[in-house]
């Protein structure tokens, strides 16, 4: 977790530079490199990301496979926070 915060803190206003910092320069890269884009996306959205990266993404989950459910539980939690 403290690589996690280190990252973060260091590329706050880069959240593409976060996540290719967590994947090329951390020992257990593609945990950390979920937190982190977690963690960015949570602050900044998916428009801060480069659209490829984006579209490669599934939404899936693995208790029942459906496509898109993780995007749909996304803006279902951002309606709750506006409101």
């Amino acid at each position: 977790m403290p690589c996690v915060l280190f990252i973060v803190k260091k590329f706050r206003e880069k959240p593409q530079r976060a996540i290719l910092e967590a994947v090329n320069y951390t020992r257990d890269s593609d945990t950390i490199a979920s937190i982190v884009g977690a963690i960015m996306g949570a602050i900044y959205g998916k428009s801060a990301f480069r659209k490829e990266w984006i579209d490669g993404l599934s939404g899936r989950l693995l208790i029942n496979g459906k496509d898109g459910v993780v995007f749909e539980m996304i803006d279902e939690v951002k309606s709750w926070l506006s409101s």
